[in-house]
């Protein structure tokens, strides 16, 4: 229990530092950016995988340049990575109490 907690906090953190990372590639082309962080449970293997999912709003003007350096940095990036959206911007709506693993910027 406490070596897979301890693997949790460490993807959290190394998800943080991959999070800033692509804040600073993208800087100036977003109006706000949400890290989202659960837990996966996949029936072929022993233990919950966390998924972590980065989300950017995205001005309708700055939308071709996110995507084209967006495309450019995920090539670079070490974890495996998607580009999807135009989404609604609910994901940065947040309850009262935001969810635990959760933070805006």
């Amino acid at each position: 229990c406490r070596a897979r907690l301890a693997e949790e906090e460490r993807a959290g953190v190394e998800m943080e530092l991959l999070a800033e990372r692509c804040r600073g590639a993208l800087k100036g082309q977003f109006a706000k950016s949400t890290v989202e962080r659960r837990t996966v449970r996949d029936p072929r293997a022993q233990t919950p995988r966390t998924l972590h999912s980065l989300y950017f709003l995205v001005p309708r003007p700055s939308l071709s340049r996110f995507l084209d350096d967006s495309s450019e940095l995920r090539a670079t990036l070490p974890a495996q990575s998607e580009i999807s959206g135009p989404w609604p911007p609910y994901n940065f709506v947040l309850p009262k109490k935001a969810a635990l693993g959760q933070a805006i910027r």
